[in-house]
């Protein structure tokens, strides 16, 4: 009995222990163009950006490289190294974004530069994230 009592303490331990690891769990719509890359998050519970991009490229929608948060490359096409050419990150998030750093249109909606990146910018339901890829110099 003893046995039995023990057995079923550890299965009820191992399955609260899963049922608290539980993966992040957001859905979102994503466009890839030429030079740009639209993600809607349509829900989220509190996933990052990064985490979003990596779920992408878990699914392979989206390819890209990142150094130390910063994302270096989407698609295969990369930032030059002296960041004359980069991916720029816009949102409709007005918290987390900035339109006198920069801006961009989508659908009749303006976004503001993004005053996080990927690594700390926590995605909200119902907001866009857009990747542009764009030179320091505006052309």
């Amino acid at each position: 009995m003893k046995k039995l009592i023990a057995l079923t303490m550890a299965l009820a331990m191992i399955f609260a222990f899963a049922a608290c690891n539980h993966e992040i769990e957001t859905s979102y719509t994503v466009i890839t163009e030429e030079n740009r890359v639209i993600i809607y998050v349509e829900a989220t519970d509190g996933a990052t950006l990064l985490d979003v991009m990596k779920g992408l490229r878990d699914d392979e929608l989206l390819e890209f490289t990142e150094s130390g948060g910063y994302i270096t490359s989407i698609n295969g096409i990369a930032g030059a190294s002296d960041y004359s050419t980069f991916w720029a990150l816009y949102t409709t998030d007005e918290e987390h974004s900035n339109i006198e750093w920069g801006d961009t249109e989508y659908e009749d909606k303006t976004l503001g530069s993004a005053s996080l990146g990927a690594k700390d910018l926590h995605v909200k339901s119902e907001n866009y994230y857009i990747w542009e890829f764009t030179s320091a110099y505006g052309g």
